[in-house]
């Protein structure tokens, strides 16, 4: 599969099918490759592209400092958001720490802090943002003029918070037990991140300030990277050999069994090479122990 193809990657819409991007694979036997296929010579395989993180890794931590002044009247409200690192793995715990200091005259009521997905639809030209972890607290609120306040904010977005929302990215099918929120799109070097023809996915952490009715919200935003950990580090973290295959179930089928053992050790043992990291879902959904006829 190329490269600069786009990952597998569906919009959930309540009215309609998912949009986005799906690859099958298709396999037929006939007498010739010009012959047309039918259901009863071939079988097709729902394949997954999945974009992992760049194994070299940036330490930096994401910072940004916003101000809002008041009309008819004087002194700032400030406020520094610190993320604690860039990329983010999924169900990753997200951690943003505030630094406010009021030097007006108006008072800080509440805070909240939320994750929001961007997801850019470049086949429709179409914008979504959604958000997919919130929290708001009062906590060592009010914050009065001359005051400062330090806070910590702990968020974890995951797809299983979010099923039931319209317009969220998907890494798969909706109905996939191991079906996570999409990736950050990340290009390829020497290519930009806009000349993607799929989904364009992004994720920033919004940091809202609540100055009142008429003081309005002192608003700031920090773009962070979520996606998949590469195989061979998760296979690290935990603890075990990247290139040995994942453990079979107990209650696999015997027939299935056999048939696994069979790949393992009997059949040759072959490397894909290509650069893209592909998931046959049928197989993978047995090695689980779910039957492929199981919606």
């Amino acid at each position: 599969m190329p490269i600069i193809r786009s990952y597998s990657q569906a919009l959930h819409l309540r009215q309609s099918k998912p949009l986005g991007v799906i690859y099958e694979l298709s396999v037929f036997v006939g007498d010739n490759s010009n012959e047309r296929p039918h259901k009863r010579n071939s079988v097709t395989l729902a394949v997954r592209k999945v974009q992992y993180s760049p194994i070299s890794g940036t330490s930096r931590q994401p910072s940004t400092l916003v101000s809002k002044g008041f009309a008819l009247s004087s002194g700032k409200v400030n406020m520094e958001v610190t993320l604690d690192k860039e990329l983010y793995y999924h169900g990753d715990q997200v951690t943003a720490t505030l630094n406010i200091n009021n030097g007006s005259k108006k008072t800080v009521k509440s805070i909240k802090c939320s994750i929001i997905q961007h997801v850019e639809v470049t086949m429709t030209n179409s914008h979504f943002t959604r958000e997919v972890a919130s929290l708001e607290s009062k906590e060592g609120c009010p914050i009065t003029p001359g005051t400062s306040l330090q806070k910590t904010f702990n968020l974890t977005p995951l797809a299983s918070s979010n099923k039931s929302k319209v317009g969220i990215a998907l890494d798969g099918k909706l109905k996939d037990s191991d079906a996570n929120l999409a990736s950050s799109t990340v290009a390829a070097s020497g290519r930009n991140v806009n000349d993607s023809c799929g989904i364009i996915v992004s994720y920033s952490m919004r940091v809202k300030a609540n100055c009142g009715a008429i003081g309005g919200d002192l608003t700031a935003d920090l773009c962070f990277k979520l996606m998949h950990p590469t195989p061979g580090e998760s296979s690290r973290l935990r603890g075990r050999n990247p290139h040995d295959p994942p453990p079979l179930p107990d209650r696999l089928p015997p027939r299935l069994f056999a048939l696994c053992r069979w790949s393992r050790q009997g059949a040759p043992r072959q490397r894909y090479t290509g650069g893209e990291d592909l998931e046959f879902e049928d197989f993978a959904r047995l090695r689980r122990g779910v039957s492929v006829d199981q919606p």
